[in-house]
């Protein structure tokens, strides 16, 4: 989908367009001679300036100085005024109203945008994440000589059975997973009966598990797991009673592999390793993920930090570096204007991400994302947000939180959007798009209120009234 140009409209456009508009109703209303009734010409179509659509015309542009002397408001009084803050509202393609657009602010998870825009582009929506086993040998009469290999294919849903409903915040229980599970079932069918343990293999990605530059504290609290091309569960275990990330993400993948195993009835000796599969090894089963809009959507409805950085490093053939080149060249490509942009990280986690509001503008503007976005009231991490407000239902948009730090990007509907599953089957895209970026602020909470100002501000201009 080619990215919508979007024209700016200058606040003065009202007065100037009423004049125009007078003008031109009294031509209307001037009397004209008859022309001979043998010669009388075919209706033409309606000059742009014509009466007929001026109504139209000049109600569009009142309800922009509406919402953008709204916007002033919220932005410029308590609490926001004295954050820094860059805004921008763009409709069919025009932009109606912004704020500080070119301002390069710390985006938080609205960086998420820019990974998944990319990744669409560059993997294409089909795209799927394969998780292999592999042998060095294969079975004889049942036995594998030797461990079976968890080969990594980089994907963030790879999960057990028991790990989505463990999992408390937002909507994430709901949201889809890649069976670990059908390996092993696949194990089973082979015939298999005994393997000399279970080894993870997650050679796909480099070994550099974490940014130097993240908090300690993004570890310690869960906020990421580290970052590997092997991830069972989203790279956690189960600590005296509760998730944390996994020291070794391949070793535990590994072990999770031969418990499933286990439980089928084939006897697992040697216990689990982690190492790299042998060139030639002999494939025994393989499981897909689901296509990557359905990886995307779980990545941007739940902010899930570790879907990001691992897409990244598939864009980048297993490397951060690597994937922040690719970014910039798929958006680049796109026409995305990058200037002011840096990037750390492809989850926004890192406190030196820089974007402005026109790059984010920009990726919406091509629709690809709003139907992967979270529904305000609704679905994701705007499920408990604008409850019973005008964007209720119909804001979707990507959240971001950090201290300091409040983003909210994403598109308003004209009308409620038809209540729908969570994960949502996918709303088409909707011609007002947002993006707002708060630094400077309090609280999150105090943040989040703004956002939710604005955003009720875009849903009300989106819905004509």
């Amino acid at each position: 989908m080619r990215r919508r140009r979007r024209r700016s409209l200058p606040r003065l456009a009202v007065p100037v367009v009423l004049a125009v508009g007078a003008i031109a109703c009294a031509v209307e209303g001037l009397d004209r001679p008859s022309p001979p009734a043998a010669s009388a010409p075919a209706p033409a179509a309606a000059p742009v300036l014509s009466a007929a659509r001026l109504p139209t015309a000049v109600a569009r542009l009142a309800a922009g100085q509406r919402l953008g002397l709204s916007l002033d408001g919220v932005l410029g009084g308590p609490p926001a005024a004295g954050w820094q803050a860059c805004a921008e509202v763009d409709a069919g393609g025009v932009t109606v109203y912004a704020r500080n657009g070119g301002a390069a602010l710390v985006p938080a998870s609205n960086l998420k945008l820019l990974t998944a825009e990319a990744a669409l582009t560059r993997l294409g929506p089909a795209a799927t994440f394969t998780t292999r086993v592999v042998a060095a040998q294969p079975p004889a009469r049942g036995v594998v000589a030797g461990p079976l290999y968890l080969v990594g294919g980089g994907d963030p849903l790879l999960a057990t059975d028991g790990y989505r409903p463990s999992l408390r915040m937002w909507t994430e229980s709901a949201e889809p997973i890649t069976p670990l599970a059908a390996l092993a079932d696949a194990v089973k069918a082979a015939g298999v009966t005994r393997v000399d343990g279970v080894s993870g293999d997650d050679s796909r990605f480099d070994a550099q598990r974490t940014v130097p530059s993240w908090q300690a504290s993004y570890l310690s609290s869960g906020t990421v797991s580290r970052v590997s091309a092997l991830e069972v569960d989203g790279g956690t275990v189960v600590s005296g009673g509760r998730r944390v990330p996994a020291a070794d993400p391949a070793l535990s993948a590994a072990s999770a592999f031969a418990a499933l195993l286990r439980e089928r009835g084939i006897t697992v000796g040697g216990g689990a390793r982690h190492a790299a599969a042998p060139a030639g090894a002999t494939e025994m089963a393989a499981v897909h993920s689901p296509p990557l809009t359905t990886v995307i959507g779980e990545m941007l409805r739940e902010s899930d930090n570790l879907a990001a950085e691992m897409v990244l490093k598939q864009l980048g053939g297993g490397t951060w570096a690597g994937g922040i080149a690719a970014v910039h060249a798929a958006l680049a490509a796109e026409g995305v204007p990058l200037a002011g942009v840096v990037q750390v990280d492809g989850s926004g986690l890192d406190r030196g991400d820089r974007v402005p509001c026109r790059a984010l503008a920009a990726v919406l503007s091509t629709g690809r994302l709003e139907p992967e976005l979270p529904v305000a009231a609704r679905c994701g991490t705007l499920v408990g947000r604008m409850v019973g407000q005008p964007a209720a239902g119909r804001v979707v948009a990507k959240t971001g939180s950090l201290a300091g730090v409040v983003a909210l990007s994403g598109a308003a509907a004209a009308a409620p959007l038809l209540p729908q599953p969570c994960p949502p089957a996918g709303a088409a895209a909707q011609p007002v798009t947002f993006v707002l970026l708060l630094n400077g602020t309090p609280s999150i909470s105090i943040g989040e209120g703004v956002a939710d100002r604005v955003a009720d501000q875009v849903a009300t201009y989106a819905s004509g009234a």
